[in-house]
């Protein structure tokens, strides 16, 4: 229904119409990975924030054509096109792309990246759940039984970041306990080793200098990709300090936190960023209203290849027609 929807209105203008009305405001389109089509599986959950490269390319063609693409905050009726997190695919694969077609991107990439090539933790619980062989495991006091489908994984993984939501300081013993049960050294002989390169591989340090001479904007993304609303103050405070080492290694005072939605952006996080100066930050949502500098809304396309369903999500119609609907949006 949805996609007869779109194509009617594409058809009668009125995507021309949402664009027009939006002319005056910035989109900002947010990636975190970019795989290659041979390694892309919709069965593996780690993917869930991830989109095929002949997407991308559709993507960025369609973006290309509608905006002018920029890196800077609050120029009206441009893009920005942003990536979290820093792993390897997005100097492989997206910044290449990218500057294939003279396009500059902004790249958010935590700061314990400067010290060394590092998974964050959660992917690495990612991986492992994404990865661990089938059978029965004991996760922080409750059964599951793994087989090859998706559902049982994604339903462990909600009740480990659900957990982590509301008792934060279990990570560690987490992380150990499933270590003990099938260790996350032992995942590593069942990965494709070029998906464990591009997906679980930060950039090291010479390659987010080599991000910046293509071009490309670097912005923080914490330290360690903490949850920064459960942080204490001393924590947070400690997790901003240690950014704040590396402002030097970063070619813009942006910020994008991590996780990025309602319950891992608190007040206090925000006025966090604002006591450190940082010029914009970015959620992983676009709010009811807007927030101001510091809490930048932003969309994202999934791993869409439709060029309706494309242009639905860019110009806005998909969100309208889904409020009006009563749907997530």
């Amino acid at each position: 229904m949805l996609k007869l929807l779109y194509v009617t209105a594409y058809h009668m203008g009125v995507f021309r119409i949402f664009f027009h009305v939006q002319r005056k405001r910035q989109t900002v389109v947010t990636y975190h990975n970019v795989i290659s089509d041979d390694l892309f599986d919709d069965e593996l959950l780690h993917l869930g924030v991830s989109c095929r490269e002949s997407s991308f390319v559709r993507q960025l063609d369609i973006i290309k054509s509608e905006f002018t693409v920029v890196t800077e905050v609050g120029v009206p009726g441009s893009c920005i096109i942003s990536f979290d997190d820093g792993y390897n695919n997005n100097i492989e694969i997206a910044a290449r792309l990218l500057s294939d077609r003279k396009i500059r991107g902004l790249f958010f990439v935590p700061a314990s990246y400067f010290e060394g090539r590092s998974i964050l933790w959660v992917d690495e619980l990612l991986m492992w759940v994404s990865y661990v062989p089938t059978g029965k495991y004991a996760i922080l006091g409750v059964q599951f039984t793994l087989d090859h489908s998706i559902e049982g994984r994604r339903a462990l993984w909600a009740h480990m970041y659900k957990t982590l939501l509301s008792s934060y300081e279990v990570l560690d013993s987490l992380r150990g306990e499933l270590n003990r049960q099938y260790s996350f050294e032992d995942l590593k002989a069942v990965i494709d080793k070029r998906m464990y390169q591009y997906r679980f591989e930060g950039m090291n340090p010479s390659e987010l200098e080599a991000i910046k001479r293509m071009g490309h904007s670097l912005g923080c993304h914490s330290f360690k990709h903490d949850i920064l609303s459960l942080l204490s103050d001393d924590r947070l405070e400690e997790d901003f300090r240690k950014c704040e080492a590396y402002s030097s290694r970063y070619n813009t005072r942006y910020y994008s936190y991590p996780f990025g939605g309602e319950n891992e952006v608190s007040s206090t996080v925000i006025s966090a960023c604002r006591k450190y100066q940082y010029a914009a930050a970015f959620l992983n949502y676009v709010p009811d209203h807007e927030e101001g500098e510091l809490a930048i809304g932003r969309i994202s396309l999934d791993d869409l290849n439709d060029k309706y369903f494309i242009e639905a999500r860019l110009c806005g119609f998909e969100r309208f027609v889904k409020k009006i609907l009563g749907m997530n949006v």
